[in-house]
């Protein structure tokens, strides 16, 4: 007998052991009780393996927003000239409560504009993040905005590069043509095509004026309300922070809805995240230094206090976690009066008196 017949003798046996051994699964009430064989063979009783829940990506979580749904309520007046609000809708499928934030977006020239405008400002000025007058340090970045825009003669519309055409002007497609080629005629100063022409450009000129300081105007408040967000407000979360209706914001990395506790509707998703790892280290970093304190890789956790009494507890990428994180528990700008605790059946009338007593004293 050769090697080979050798081999498949061997695994023919092989597959007779395992159909031995095989216990059908059916019959596992019968031999359950037939002593320490049966424990035997029940472990090798190929069991299903069920498989793996399917974990919802939190990526995905934003395309609710554009489901079927109501709107419950709407605030605005949110950030620079009131451009921003936000909004809680439910959807009509499963009843979820959502939580969504709507600002200005820029266009690629309000973009570049901003971009520039940061950039002078960083080199020109700065502003105490960590000072607790916000009313001020609005009142002073928008007086350096304004300085910087006139110095540098940023116009907040785009700018159009001419081109070089072979189109005739207008005055070369209606000059009049010569009846007797070889006379010459005494020519007027200006010709009546030509009066028409300077009237109609004035107008046009007047109307394209108008037109670019329209959009100049609409163009400036986009551009000034995320120069704000970025240098006095909270960047992303600005809205959510002026929102008195939060009690707990929670973020746990870059491309993450942030999740928010709200006092009506509980815990609730937002529409807000931050695109890169950079950006959400530089966010944490810059929420240390408002609260006085500085994170970095070797002090990569900070529990801190915000202008406004907000607790805040940070941590940075690659050190602690995976990517940073932030948790910011904040506090009612109108703290509960022991006339709110009696109300809210929290506190009996007694107990207030009680309390009330043993202060004074």
């Amino acid at each position: 007998m050769g090697l080979l017949e050798q081999a498949q003798l061997q695994k023919n046996q092989y597959d007779e052991e395992d159909q031995s051994t095989n216990i059908n699964i059916d019959s596992f009430d019968e031999i359950q009780g037939s002593g320490l064989l049966a424990k035997a063979n029940l472990s090798k009783i190929k069991k299903p393996i069920p498989s793996p829940k399917k974990v919802e990506n939190r990526s995905e979580l934003l395309k609710k927003f554009y489901e079927p749904h109501d709107l419950i309520e709407e605030q605005t007046g949110f950030g620079w000239d009131g451009l921003g609000k936000r909004r809680i809708i439910k959807l009509k499928e499963t009843s979820e409560y959502l939580y969504q934030v709507i600002e200005p977006e820029l266009k690629d020239y309000e973009f570049e504009i901003k971009k520039e405008i940061a950039h002078l400002f960083k080199m020109l000025a700065d502003i105490n993040v960590s000072g607790d007058d916000e009313d001020e340090q609005k009142k002073y970045l928008q007086e350096i905005l304004d300085q910087i825009v006139k110095d540098n003669d940023i116009k907040f519309y785009p700018v159009e590069k001419k081109e070089k055409t072979d189109k005739k002007s207008f005055s070369e497609i209606f000059q009049f043509k010569k009846k007797n080629k070889g006379k010459s005629k005494k020519k007027s100063s200006t010709s009546p095509i030509e009066s028409i022409k300077k009237i109609f450009d004035k107008k046009q000129h007047a109307e394209e004026k108008e037109r670019l300081n329209r959009i100049a105007k609409e163009s400036k408040k986009r551009i000034y309300y995320h120069l704000f967000r970025e240098f006095v407000g909270y960047h992303r979360i600005d809205v959510i922070m002026k929102d008195e209706g939060i009690e707990d914001i929670s973020c746990d990395g870059p491309d993450v809805p942030i999740f928010l506790y709200h006092k009506k509707y509980d815990e609730i998703t937002t529409n807000v995240q931050f695109e890169s790892p950079e950006e959400l280290n530089s966010f944490v970093v810059r929420l240390s230094q408002i609260c006085g304190k500085q994170i970095s890789i070797f002090s990569p956790i900070v529990d801190g206090k915000l202008p406004d009494g907000s607790r805040l507890q940070a941590t940075l990428a690659r050190t602690v976690t995976k990517g940073s994180t932030y948790t910011i528990r904040r506090f009612s700008s109108n703290p509960l009066t022991p006339i709110d605790l009696i109300k809210y059946q929290s506190l009996s009338l007694d107990m207030a008196a009680y309390f009330w007593l043993g202060i004074r004293r």
